[in-house]
């Protein structure tokens, strides 16, 4: 079911407005993460050109539509929380929000209908076998598709399998799912041209992680650039442009 959020929700006792994603990006990781996915982000606005509609896919809090709208964009903000598109609303007030089913294998959006897509840290959407030629639907000839894939080809995709073998914790199948290369090839196929690419995420930190050695992880992946060694890097911030008369 896909709902319109026209108005946001009444903040509860005690609400701060921040989502958990919010909060972990606060920390020293989370801050390089950001950092990195902001600058990709917004290189990613600035190719797409005269603003028009746009769409982002798991929009959180909307802190990457907020970077776009403030640019001029017209967007419209996906998530499955109700909650969550609440604060978004509230921070992206021209959004238009969009409560999305879990479950479902399409965009809720018209065909050729949109000139830029955002889909950062939303691994289960990206992964999944549908996203290719739905992404290639949705944007226009020209459209821009900014987002960040997780890599099974990485130590971390490995260390997820292993977690997930002993564990056997359902939610280990949703991450680390495909390697990079033929994840890029089977968007190539879809009609899309990768005009950046990047490697992240190669520290040894969790998401909230505030240790001391934050910094140190980040200069040593600077120092060796393994933000090019995309093939192997856990995690793969991109850009792509939608080639015209794509296959699908």
């Amino acid at each position: 079911m896909i709902e319109s959020k026209q108005d946001p929700l009444p903040v509860r006792p005690g609400e701060d407005g921040l989502t958990y994603w919010d909060k972990v990006a606060r920390s020293k990781w989370g801050n390089y993460l950001t950092d990195v996915e902001k600058r990709v982000v917004g290189q990613g606005v600035k190719l797409a050109g005269k603003p028009s509609v746009g769409v982002d896919l798991g929009c959180g809090s909307g802190r990457w539509s907020k970077l776009a709208s403030d640019a001029g964009w017209r967007m419209t903000c996906l998530d499955v929380e109700e909650r969550t598109l609440s604060i978004c609303q509230r921070n992206v007030p021209n959004a238009n929000c969009l409560l999305a089913d879990p479950g479902a294998s399409t965009i809720p959006c018209p065909s050729n209908s949109a000139g830029l897509m955002l889909c950062v840290e939303v691994g289960p959407v990206v992964e999944a076998d549908w996203f290719h030629a739905e992404a290639s639907r949705v944007l226009h000839d020209g459209g821009i598709l900014v987002g960040v894939v997780w890599n099974r080809r990485s130590w971390r995709g490995a260390a997820c399998r292993l977690k997930y073998r002993l564990t056997k914790n359902p939610d280990g199948r949703k991450f680390y799912n495909h390697a990079y290369p033929p994840w890029k090839k089977k968007l190539t196929a879809a009609g899309f041209d990768v005009l950046h690419e990047e490697g992240l995420c190669w520290g040894p930190a969790g998401r909230a992680s505030n240790s001391l050695l934050v910094p140190l992880y980040v200069k040593l992946e600077r120092f060796l650039r393994l933000n090019r060694l995309v093939a192997w890097s856990p995690w793969v911030a991109f850009i792509a442009r939608k080639t015209p008369n794509p296959p699908f």
